[in-house]
């Protein structure tokens, strides 16, 4: 591993600060939410059925493009709970999905281990090298089809071709939004 740059680390740590504050953030805002679901679901529909779809597709694609380990399927559960159409949120959440994925790919090709450095410990870019060299394209099968954290810029780094990361990141990440996205809306839903 003694080839891997180095990182900015006063960089790194302010990511990872902001990481946290977003985190407790949504946190907070879950446990709010909870305690104010009435109040909040109609808030939500009526802000929803105001941008809907527009912020149903910036918040997926960014939490795509940055990564993180918050899955957006919490923003297509969002969607479904504030009365849109399950069947268009699913649709906006991949294409947004795809978007920001593909984004984010193309800048770990381009700009390759001087970015992504920054953006991790190096101890947990190893883990992520590790986990690349010993499993390679399944770790991106299994990362893009569970909650896994999905981190298509580090792909990108790594050089993985382009018709590898359609097949073994896109696509599984497509059928990641549709089990999940329909499981919470005949699952969960119908017991509200």
């Amino acid at each position: 591993m003694n080839n891997i740059p180095e990182y900015n680390p006063s960089l790194a740590r302010e990511i990872e600060i902001v990481d946290i504050i977003i985190v407790l953030f949504i946190i907070g805002l879950s446990i709010f939410s909870l305690l104010n679901y009435q109040d909040i679901k109609q808030g939500i529909t009526q802000s929803v059925q105001t941008y809907g779809f527009i912020s149903l597709f910036l918040i997926t694609a960014f939490l795509e493009f940055i990564p993180q380990f918050l899955n957006p399927i919490v923003v297509v559960w969002a969607g479904i709970l504030s009365g849109l159409h399950a069947s268009f949120v699913i649709f906006v959440a991949i294409i947004a999905s795809s978007f920001g994925s593909i984004m984010g790919f193309g800048i770990g090709r381009k700009y390759g281990f001087k970015y992504v450095c920054i953006l991790f410990k190096r101890e947990t870019f190893e883990n992520v090298i590790n986990f690349w060299i010993k499993y390679g394209k399944a770790f991106v099968f299994i990362s893009a089809l569970t909650p896994v954290p999905y981190i298509p810029i580090v792909f990108g780094a790594l050089k993985m071709s382009w018709r590898d990361f359609l097949v073994y990141g896109l696509i599984p990440r497509m059928f990641n939004f549709i089990i999940f996205g329909y499981a919470f809306y005949y699952g969960f839903w119908n017991l509200l």
